[in-house]
């Protein structure tokens, strides 16, 4: 009853409106106008995407025709109209389209015709009008990517080799252009991920593939060991980064994500510019192979995104022109420690090492000479399963482990057929490997083409301790001018001062150097334990190691190479990755003059 009543007073009411609203300015000119006897309640419909329906009253005395050319419009007869007002409901079916429509209703009474106007909106739309992949030659270039799109969206590019250039915008079109950088190394690829949020449970995602085509450096082979070596001082560790992983996962592959395991940021091009306008000549990258990064044990292959990564990194150090070092770092200790106990299967891990080193060796084989592979890190060192050997025997170890990893580059052929290598010596120690020299015992094809690396933390309790052991104290103060420290019982021993470390030099160069091998110091190092400003001798005790280091070391034909770690205090970090900065001055400047003091020793 209630619901008859309503209807009785709508039709009611819109008949009062109907009559009110139909006056005399209705007439259209020539005196010959729409009846007063016909009346259309809507001029005008919207429907949302979603479609839906709504009503339609019309006032005539003959039953009106209501009608639409429009597919996606239904119109439906109301039963229970009245003989004067006429109920009709009008229906539009979901839009699909990314594209807004619209539609007209023509509704006729007689010789009397009105029209309504309908619009409906569209779905939201992200579609890619250009090509999905664009192929680049490796000079680099410029591609443009059109798109259409209804509502906002953002973007993603999955590789810093490409980068936007300028983008234009209007309602409906937008294009954008992207700069491609000049590849020097293996065929790659990126993509950019467009992505319009619909509402919190969707979204729309379109992406095109950028392929690029194998490149080559530009550089020779013609350069020795000796002739590289004078031009990396002084050198840079990329530390904590390309090397970082869990041992558990050796021999596994678990993904390209440990660059960030053991320190917050992801290497970018920004921080080798830095790196670079800082004075730096050479970077070292240590890197994990094993540790997880093999998608094969038996084969021991490595992760094909896990090569493309260092690849990349690389990349932003010759784009620099700065020489690069590439190594087997600790790598879980697979070969630091297990390849040198008693129960090492020796031949079994110089298969391993063959194949491991195949791969990166083709992996790499364009690059020029500025790329230098080092064997290992720092043989016998680390813990693990089994007692190390002694040192003697483990010289000889090493000896055969360096042999493989020269004859395996070399056998690659191409450019690594000259390409400069780097082996090591017992625990990277300088008096260990001055009392074991092997390198009579190494055979190279190439002529000139050998470096040797040993690392200088000496005296530890100074550079790295962290805290103070039964055997010794750590130290916050070294050096000959630096003895008067607030902290009594931290200044480190005076026989490690200065002239410690021009000797300990000195034993490189004459037994290396001189002997026609160029010698890479490949880390060395103090922490800043106290944030500079805080304790001045310390800051000067710091900043003097450097000196001395840096000065001794290029005096003597070594190549020294500062290990960074990007972490807080206690730490060797000289740049702050993340924001592409210097976070410690007093480093990266007692390093910048002593190379301005130092001399490189005539060959």
């Amino acid at each position: 009853m209630k619901k008859i009543t309503i209807l009785s007073f709508l039709i009611m009411a819109f008949a009062m409106v109907s009559f009110s609203a139909c006056s005399d300015e209705d007439t259209i000119g020539g005196g010959e106008g729409l009846s007063k006897d016909f009346v259309v309640s809507r001029s005008d419909m919207a429907f949302t995407k979603n479609g839906g329906e709504t009503d339609l009253y019309v006032k005539a005395a003959q039953v009106p025709t209501v009608s639409t050319e429009a597919a996606w419009l239904a119109v439906t007869p109301v039963a229970g109209s009245s003989s004067i007002t006429h109920h009709f409901l009008i229906k539009a079916e979901e839009n699909t389209a990314n594209d807004d429509r619209s539609a007209t209703i023509t509704v006729a009474a007689g010789s009397d015709t009105k029209t309504i106007t309908v619009s409906q909106n569209s779905t939201e739309g992200l579609l890619i009008s250009s090509g999905k992949t664009m192929n680049v030659g490796a000079a680099g270039g410029q591609v443009t990517v059109t798109l259409k799109a209804n509502a906002s969206y953002s973007q993603v590019i999955s590789n810093d080799w490409v980068s936007e250039i300028t983008s234009r915008a209007n309602m409906v079109e937008y294009t954008r252009n992207y700069s491609v950088a000049a590849n020097i190394s293996n065929a790659r690829s990126a993509t950019i991920s467009y992505t319009m949020v619909v509402n919190d449970s969707t979204s729309i995602t379109e992406a095109v593939t950028i392929n690029q085509e194998q490149g080559t450096t530009t550089g020779d082979m013609s350069k020795t060991a000796m002739d590289i070596a004078a031009l990396m001082y002084p050198g840079w560790n990329l530390g904590n980064t390309m090397e970082a992983g869990n041992a558990a996962n050796n021999w596994k592959n678990a993904g390209i994500g440990s660059e960030t395991f053991w320190q917050s940021a992801k290497t970018t091009q920004q921080l080798i510019d830095l790196v670079k306008a800082s004075g730096f000549k050479s970077v070292r990258i240590p890197c994990s192979w094993v540790m997880g990064h093999i998608t094969d044990a038996e084969a021991c292959t490595i992760d094909a995104d896990w090569l493309t990564r260092v690849h990349e990194v690389v990349d932003y150090c010759i784009k620099n022109n700065l020489y690069v070092i590439i190594n087997q770092h600790w790598d879980g200790g697979w070969i630091e420690h297990d390849g040198f106990t008693a129960a090492t299967d020796v031949d079994a891990t110089k298969a391993k090492l063959t194949k491991i080193w195949t791969q990166i060796a083709n992996s790499f084989k364009n690059y020029d000479e500025r790329l230098i592979f080092a064997g290992m890190n720092e043989p016998g060192v680390g813990a693990g399963e089994g007692d190390i050997i002694g040192v003697a025997d483990m010289s000889n170890r090493i000896a055969e482990y360096e042999q493989t990893f020269i004859e395996a580059v070399r056998a690659t052929g191409g450019n690594n057929a000259k390409r400069v290598l780097i082996v090591q010596g017992p625990n990277t120690d300088i008096d260990k490997f001055v009392a074991n020299n092997y390198m009579s015992k190494i055979k190279d094809s190439a002529t000139d083409r050998l470096m040797v690396e040993v690392h200088f933390y000496d005296p530890y309790n100074f550079t790295d301790l962290s805290e103070d052991k039964d055997w010794g104290k750590y130290c916050l103060y070294w050096g000959k001018n630096n003895t008067n420290g607030s902290e009594a019982g931290r200044t480190a021993d005076a026989k490690y001062n200065e002239d410690y470390v021009e000797a300990q030099m000195k034993k490189m160069k004459t037994n290396f150097f001189d002997k026609g091998y160029p010698v890479v110091i490949g880390e060395f190092g103090a922490n800043q334990r106290l944030a500079i400003g805080k304790d001045a001798v310390h800051d000067a005790s710091v900043k003097d190691y450097y000196k001395a280091v840096v000065t001794s070391a290029i005096n003597n034909g070594c190549v020294p190479m500062a290990w960074d770690t990007n972490s807080n205090y206690p730490s060797m970090t000289i740049f702050n990755r993340a924001a592409a900065s210097v976070s410690n001055a007093n480093m990266l400047e007692s390093i910048q003059a002593a190379v301005a003091a130092a001399k490189w020793p005539a060959k």
